[in-house]
């Protein structure tokens, strides 16, 4: 059976105007179209997607969308039976990588789309940081940022509950990632990650023009900021030997049985999607 009739037998909605205006229309309200799709199609969907919002495919025949933590473990577990690539959006630098692309080699793919055994080998290393006692190390910190934003709150006056809520999530995930030192810093890469995400779920990024005043040349700046601020917390980090309990600390810190550890190519990708993203 070819790969569009396999894609054929899959339930899911007719793309009534084409495949551009079904990826309009997943832009944009994303939550309301997976959730109305899921309910009226099951927890395996197939969609008529644009190809501009995958890696490119000589024989892309659409997009399969899954729910639910059974179908989700399978497909993130199995390194050796799926084909891992980021959701590039044609963004990934194909062929010549120039100066100012470079860094998306690394920013747009990450420790989740490696395969085979070099996944199993990362998955050895990763581990020890999230063992049970390890997370329950990060249970004060979530207590001490949150009565710290309640205590800023003033009887009286009227809050929106999602933008306190994004920043006490970016103050918890400075805080457990990088530390109590780098926090601040740690904050800052998560708010040039959000500007970065932005570009990627805008219609923007359709039109990846390196000209001034293009949002796309904004992007590739923030990819460029990105990198420079997460190299200098590693190097800071390695340099002192700071044992702070922070997940980037015992990464760096972790060594399996044959002597293998991150590299710092792997740090910056580790974190580009651990918490920050």
């Amino acid at each position: 059976m070819s790969n569009l009739n396999k894609f054929n037998s899959i339930p899911g909605p007719p793309a009534r105007f084409g495949r551009v205006i079904e990826t309009v229309k997943i832009f944009h309200d994303p939550i309301q179209y997976f959730d109305s799709h899921f309910k009226a199609y099951g927890p395996i969907f197939r969609t008529l997607t644009s190809s501009l919002t995958t890696p490119p495919s000589p024989d892309y025949p659409g997009t399969i969308c899954i729910y639910g933590p059974d179908l989700i473990h399978e497909l993130c577990s199995d390194h050796d039976g799926f084909h891992r690539s980021a959701l590039s959006h044609r963004l990934y630098p194909e062929g010549k990588v120039t100066p100012r692309t470079e860094p998306l080699l690394r920013i747009m793919t990450g420790l989740t789309y490696v395969r085979g055994d070099t996944h199993r080998a990362h998955r050895r290393l990763i581990l020890p940081a999230f063992h049970k006692h390890k997370v329950f190390n990060y249970i004060p910190d979530i207590i001490s940022e949150t009565q710290r934003l309640i205590n800023e709150w003033q009887v009286g006056n009227v809050y929106d509950l999602s933008q306190e809520m994004s920043r006490l999530i970016l103050n918890i995930s400075a805080l457990s990632l990088f530390g109590q030192t780098n926090q601040a810093e740690g904050k800052r890469i998560g708010l040039l990650i959000d500007q970065w995400v932005a570009f990627i779920m805008s219609v923007s990024h359709l039109f990846p023009l390196d000209f001034p005043g293009v949002p796309y040349r904004k992007w590739l700046n923030l990819s460029h900021q990105i990198e420079a601020a997460t190299r200098q917390i590693i190097v800071e980090k390695r340099a002192n030997g700071v044992d702070d309990d922070s997940l980037l600390s015992r990464l760096i810190q972790a060594v399996n049985e044959d002597g293998m550890e991150f590299s710092e190519e792997d740090l910056k990708k580790g974190l580009k999607e651990t918490g920050l993203a």
